[in-house]
């Protein structure tokens, strides 16, 4: 209107000073009494100019701002670590997130590292005299009838999780150079007590076999063999599993398998579910097709029931496993 006063246009610092606490969904820009003001910086962070006038460290910035609950974060919604947490920022790599996978288990449910694991199979081997059908001194029937069609030939064989070495000693005494792979230190020391005076290239490690993969064990394998082991390891665990294999079984080599069945031993429960429970509650079960799409990227050979052996049988044998055998192509 003609004859009103202009309009002045408050300078930065006074528009700053308003409260728009009143705008809704706004939060006050008005600091607590006597709190500290954060300052906005480029990038849209925070920092605590007392930090400069106090000379206080960065973690005395933080508790004074928790005291004061003036926290940016707080006002917005972030949440911050209980008291004891320590922030960390650790996941760079697959291995990363698989082994904060395998801390989603409880401690007791721990069958596959190192530091659980280990300790769970020593005390499973400690008592040698256990009715356990694979602590007798005899291969599998599987392994025996691989060999004895020809299906697998001598060369260089990994065996994993191979306990007290009852598979181990067979493929030695058939001609194979073997590594032979278990996390208990109970177990290898039975298997070595086995071996001694053994015919055979035979080689016995202690340790984590993906780690081992890695490290210790040098490839390529013409054999790569699993009685027993892959059904203890978690899902995510698969994904360890064949990146072993791919690492270290050779082109036009065999990955031979045992493990719980579907229907006839092992736990069914969805892959979901063994996260959620914190736990593998005894084992995985596989059926044959679970088994052929894990393996999609190998041939399969033969896929069967193991076949029952009697207690005097060379072999050891139970209907409740599958007996795989896979090949690898070529090139």
């Amino acid at each position: 209107m003609r004859g009103a006063a202009p309009t002045r246009i408050g300078t930065r610092a006074e528009i700053s000073e308003k409260d728009t606490s009143a705008r809704p969904g706004m939060p006050s820009s008005r600091p607590l009494a006597g709190a500290v003001e954060p300052a906005r910086v480029r990038g849209g962070g925070w920092v605590d100019s007392s930090c400069e006038r106090s000379g206080g460290t960065r973690a005395e910035d933080r508790r004074t701002r928790a005291d004061l609950g003036n926290r940016p974060d707080r006002r917005y919604g972030f949440a911050i670590a209980d008291e004891g947490e320590q922030m960390d920022r650790n996941i760079r790599t697959v291995e990363d997130v698989l082994k904060l996978m395998d801390g989603l288990f409880a401690p007791d449910a721990d069958r596959w590292t190192p530091a659980g694991g280990s300790d769970w199979w020593d005390r499973f081997y400690a008592d040698r005299s256990k009715p356990v059908p694979f602590f007798a001194a005899k291969p599998d029937e599987s392994l025996a009838s691989y060999l004895d069609r020809g299906l697998i030939a001598p060369g260089r064989a990994l065996d994993l999780g191979c306990g007290p070495g009852r598979n181990a000693l067979h493929l030695a005494a058939r001609g194979f150079q073997v590594d032979a792979v278990d996390l208990s230190p109970s177990a290898i020391a039975w298997a070595e007590e086995r071996a001694r005076g053994a015919a055979g290239d035979l080689r016995f490690h202690c340790g984590d076999a993906f780690d081992l993969a890695a490290t210790g064990l040098t490839g390529p394998y013409d054999l790569v063999y699993d009685s027993g082991c892959f059904h203890h390891l978690p899902p995510h665990r698969r994904v360890s599993y064949l990146d072993l294999l791919d690492r270290l079984l050779a082109p036009g080599g065999h990955l031979a398998l045992t493990c719980f069945a579907a229907g006839a031993m092992g736990s069914e429960l969805p892959d979901a579910a063994f996260y959620r429970d914190s736990r593998l509650h005894g084992g995985l079960a596989y059926s044959a097709d679970s088994l052929r799409w894990i393996f999609s990227d190998l041939t399969e050979c033969e896929l069967r029931p193991m076949r029952d052996e009697p207690a005097e049988s060379p072999y050891f044998g139970e209907g409740f496993l599958w007996a795989a055998l896979f090949r690898r192509g070529a090139n």
